[in-house]
């Protein structure tokens, strides 16, 4: 029987550096992504006044929205997008709004909310540090397109809902005596000569 070569130790050693080392890469992707919305689509109408959707979890913070003032979505699961149909009527936008809520369990995180057009302009947004953040805007018949950015998501995920809202009903005039206003003239005693 012939010894094994021992030429052949240190292409094996290699190998398996390459096996670990493409392993710990595999491990460390795939546990920084977070999901993609579920459902990734839906459509509110008149007749169908809301639809939900959750996403998540994120781990990787995506604060690019602070100095652009849009959020720089180029890195992977830095934004998460749900494509929202808008099925209304001519006139719905009279006494209707559209309203997307986004919230998540833990207060200390933050996500923020853009709503784009079509064409890709934001035509709605909520960006502070409320939770849930709320965008509210007109409900022009479209596909638009939610997107969810983790600006420090720690984590979690989120739950999101647009309805279709009835606008409030302005109050009627009052009917108390109406304030009036009188011009006096100024003292003698103040007129300087």
């Amino acid at each position: 029987m012939r010894p094994r070569a021992r030429s052949s130790r240190p292409v094996r050693r290699l190998l398996g550096l390459v096996a670990t080392g493409a392993l710990t890469v595999a491990v460390l992707t795939t546990a920084g992504t977070a999901a993609a919305s579920s459902p990734g689509q839906g459509t509110v109408s008149d007749s169908s006044t809301s639809v939900s959707w959750t996403g998540g979890p994120f781990v990787a913070p995506n604060p690019s929205a602070n100095a652009t003032g849009a959020p720089d979505c180029t890195v992977p699961q830095s934004c998460d997008d749900f494509t929202l149909h808008v099925s209304t009527p001519a006139g719905y936008g009279d006494t209707h709004s559209l309203k997307i809520d986004v919230s998540w369990p833990q207060t200390a995180a933050d996500f923020d909310v853009y709503v784009l057009d079509a064409q890709g302009n934001v035509v709605g947004q909520a960006a502070s540090s409320a939770d849930p953040e709320e965008a509210v805007l007109p409900p022009t018949a479209g596909t638009y397109t939610v997107r969810v950015v983790p600006f420090l998501p720690l984590g979690q995920s989120y739950t999101a809902k647009a309805t279709l809202v009835d606008q409030p009903v302005p109050p009627p005039p009052g009917t108390a005596t109406p304030p009036g206003f009188t011009t006096y003239a100024a003292p003698k005693n103040l007129n300087s000569d």
